[in-house]
């Protein structure tokens, strides 16, 4: 399977990642923490890794 057959989808509202290569592969990874709607990943050939990359939302801060 080539890198670009790869699916990746992120809730940020639900708080889950979900992973699919079709007919292959399919992962839903639950987050321990609120994150920013975007992400992206790339699969690396030589190395056979894939990296995700996922930004983290911040706290607010109270104003008082």
């Amino acid at each position: 399977m080539r890198g670009h057959a790869i699916q990746l989808k992120l809730s940020s509202q639900q708080g889950y990642l979900s992973l699919r290569v079709p007919n292959l592969y399919n992962l839903q990874l639950g987050l321990p923490r609120d994150v920013e709607p975007d992400c992206w990943s790339f699969f690396e050939c030589k190395l056979r890794k894939l990296f995700i990359v996922v930004d983290i939302k911040r706290a607010k801060k109270e104003v008082i």
